[in-house]
């Protein structure tokens, strides 16, 4: 499900992930915060990444429980996305620049600082996440 939610954020980004504002009729979205075309310069190794979690996804499902292999394989596909995706948060083309404007306006800081902000929580919540899934997946793999 997880899988699903990431992929649809990742290539709908330009669409779904910004700055709302209300309006007479709702919410309406203003800005959006991520350059859709620097994301889809990596679409194929994203794909790569959501077929691997596919794959993982069904093999949990046929086998009812974690293994060893099942552990190694999720640690691996964990590191890779967590490096591909620091990668592709390291692009300085990534966020929208009218964007990083309005937060600066907004916050009263420097655009490097926000970034610096934006950018480093959330490889600190990637990587906290991944590691807690690698944990997960191994402390899983040991009870038999």
């Amino acid at each position: 499900m997880w899988t699903a939610i990431w992929a649809t954020l990742y290539f709908y980004a330009d669409r779904l992930i910004g700055i709302y504002r209300g309006g007479g009729e709702g919410l309406e979205f203003k800005i959006p915060t991520f350059n859709q075309d620097v994301l889809l310069e990596y679409w194929p190794v994203v794909v790569v990444i959501i077929v691997l979690e596919v794959a993982l996804a069904f093999y949990k499902l046929i086998i009812g429980q974690w293994t060893k292999r099942m552990a190694i394989f999720n640690t691996v596909l964990e590191l890779f996305s967590t490096i591909v995706f620091i990668f592709i948060l390291l692009n300085p083309n990534l966020l929208q620049q009218e964007f990083v404007r309005f937060m600066t306006d907004l916050f009263s800081i420097s655009a490097e600082q926000f970034t610096n902000w934006l950018l480093g929580g959330i490889i600190i919540v990637f990587v906290f996440y991944a590691g807690m899934s690698i944990y997960d997946g191994i402390r899983k793999s040991r009870i038999q």
